[in-house]
């Protein structure tokens, strides 16, 4: 078993990267869907990408009372049995991530299917403390504005970047980066959605239809060139001795 670093997931359609440091998804490859065709040299188009001339993130973790993500802790180191997974075949695949904070022992379990897209993300808490542990899960697109590579279309016409979320009055509702940086978007409604905007693809977060969520599109205070698209979920109560 290892802590920190990277990790590695493949499905039949993705190829992904994890980061030991807050389990933060930094790279997803859509195997099916390529550059150009194979014998033009295509490789698989990225939709999220971590580095030098791009930030594209999607990250999540445990905020409020006894969070493991704040800004005083900083984000939690987990633990992985491997460094590489692969579906294999199967239907599904379950990534846990493993952490301790003091007595409460935390599984964060990605949730993958063979060859769908959508990858679900669910805590594991067992509460060995003798206080009641609280949180409530936070998801976020990270995005900075630089422009994807080969962003124009044969047209020259140069496609939407920027965010989207559902209303309450409206079902779909979009906002670029100036949009945002002069009025950042707060929105709580039971249910919805946020998602990132680039070319022909979405990266989004859909939280449980049943909760009230918050939803948020700003600038982050303390990168100018970063923008923060996320949402914060219901508060999640453990008792002491109790599980979830």
């Amino acid at each position: 078993r290892s802590s920190g670093g990277l990790l590695s997931v493949r499905t039949e359609v993705l190829e992904l990267v994890i980061d030991l440091k807050g389990g933060d998804i930094v790279d997803v490859k859509l195997l099916n869907h390529l550059s150009a065709m194979p014998d033009k040299g295509g490789f698989p188009i990225k939709v999220l990408e971590r580095s030098k001339g791009m930030t594209y993130i999607a990250s999540s973790g445990l905020i409020g009372p006894n969070g493991t993500d704040s800004r005083e802790k900083g984000r939690p180191i987990f633990e992985a049995d491997r460094r590489d997974y692969d579906i294999d075949g199967k239907e599904t695949l379950n990534v846990d991530l493993r952490t301790k904070d003091g007595s409460v022992e935390i599984i964060k379990r990605f949730i993958f299917n063979r060859d769908g897209y959508n990858i679900g993300i669910r805590y594991l808490i067992k509460n060995g403390g003798n206080e009641k542990w609280m949180a409530s899960f936070f998801g976020q697109i990270k995005r900075d504005t630089n422009q994807p590579l080969a962003l124009e279309t044969i047209l020259g016409q140069r496609p939407f970047l920027g965010g989207a979320l559902r209303e309450p009055d409206k079902n779909f509702s979009k906002y670029g980066f100036d949009e945002i940086n002069e009025t950042p978007i707060n929105v709580s409604l039971e249910g919805g959605w946020v998602a990132f905007l680039q070319h022909y693809f979405v990266a989004a977060w859909i939280p449980p239809a049943s909760d009230e969520n918050r939803f948020a599109m700003k600038r982050s205070d303390g990168q100018s060139s970063i923008f923060l698209f996320n949402f914060v979920g219901k508060e999640i109560t453990v008792e002491s001795g109790e599980k979830s």
